[in-house]
């Protein structure tokens, strides 16, 4: 599906507008390939939080409520570092391919 220039929103072929914001739809809108949507550091972070779920259920020893949440909390904050750097990197790909992207 394509995207709307000014907010972003989901056009199809047939749509005339924007059911969005409403801004006029161009004529021939080309079908762009969405990117990639996780990174290696996404996917690695992912199998990292399951073992630590993993171990925080299974371990004798049991960790502390602050230990816890300060991994948890590092974990979500390289996740989210991740996610705003692909989606800068992403945006600005996208604003110079939509030059061309419609006719």
């Amino acid at each position: 599906m394509a995207h709307c220039l000014s907010c972003n929103g989901l056009l199809t072929r047939r749509d005339a507008v924007c059911y969005v914001c409403g801004e006029p739809a161009p004529k021939l809108a080309k079908v762009t390939v969405a990117g990639k949507s996780s990174s290696n550091l996404s996917n690695f972070l992912f199998l990292g939080s399951l073992g630590f779920t993993t171990y925080s259920f299974l371990s004798q020893n049991k960790m502390s409520l602050q230990v816890s949440l300060g991994v948890s909390g590092v974990i979500l904050f390289v996740k989210l570092v991740d996610w705003l750097r692909r989606q800068d990197f992403s945006s600005r790909k996208e604003k110079l391919s939509n030059k061309s992207a419609w006719i």
